[in-house]
């Protein structure tokens, strides 16, 4: 009954094993603008048919290096290789996002791909505001002034600049 066991449980342990990634294989590109510029720490992420997303930045020399998974058995020759398809996304404060769809990825054991993507330059991103004071919210279909901002607090401050000009600090006498 244990060996039957021991058995199982080796067997189990080989499958779970090799459905496991035997290395990695790397995309390796550059990322620059419409003029040949480097961009720096521009965002690279790839996300292949399972939804599985690897992730990485560009570096000060505007180079990204992505290790995706794959097994032995995809790549022990170019014929037998397995190709995964991956879509690659790139984005920068700055820069229109750079979608790549379905990019075939050719795993290798000791290789490596290389793949420059080119940003335009556009909006800076989509952000999400936050306006703390309902009544200031912004119409934009209306351009009629909603609320004046109310200087009057800012004028009763008291200051006179002047009496500070060319005095010392008793602290530094």
């Amino acid at each position: 009954m244990n060996f039957l066991a021991i058995l199982l449980f080796v067997f189990a342990a080989s499958v779970a094993v090799r459905s496991q990634a035997d290395g990695t294989s790397v995309l390796t590109g550059t990322v620059y603008d419409a003029n040949g510029a480097l961009i720096l720490r521009a965002v690279v992420t790839a996300i292949n048919s399972k939804g599985e997303k690897f992730e990485t930045s560009t570096d000060d020399d505007g180079v990204f290096v992505l290790r995706l998974p794959f097994h032995k058995s995809e790549a022990t020759t170019a014929k037998r290789s397995k190709e995964a398809k991956y879509d690659i996304v790139v984005s920068s404060h700055g820069f229109t996002r750079s979608i790549t769809k379905g990019f075939v990825f050719v795993p290798s054991y000791k290789g490596r791909m290389q793949l420059d993507i080119a940003l335009e330059i556009g909006p800076c991103g989509d952000y999400e505001g936050m306006i703390s004071d309902p009544a200031m919210e912004i119409d934009t279909a209306n351009p009629t002034v909603v609320n004046k901002i109310n200087l009057r607090p800012l004028a009763e401050v008291p200051h006179k600049p002047e009496a500070n000009v060319g005095k010392k600090r008793k602290d530094n006498q």
